[in-house]
């Protein structure tokens, strides 16, 4: 029983990760910086880890950007 709770307990943060991280593109989609961060900040939040990565398309020479934070 307690394994199960904690395996819906790790989806419902991995969901609000989601939730939390559409909210701060939708907000910030203007400046990547502050996008970084935010994004950043949730996923280590949710996912335990030192480092977070963020791929954006650059229209203008169709290439991803990497952004490391």
């Amino acid at each position: 029983m307690r394994r199960a709770s904690e395996e819906l307990q790790s989806k419902n943060d991995r969901l609000q990760l989601l939730l939390d991280v559409t909210t701060q593109v939708v907000l910030q989609i203007w400046n990547s910086a502050i996008l970084l961060r935010a994004i950043s900040q949730d996923v280590r939040r949710v996912m335990q880890c030192d480092y977070a990565g963020l791929s954006i398309e650059d229209v203008g020479n169709k290439q991803l950007r990497l952004y490391v934070a």
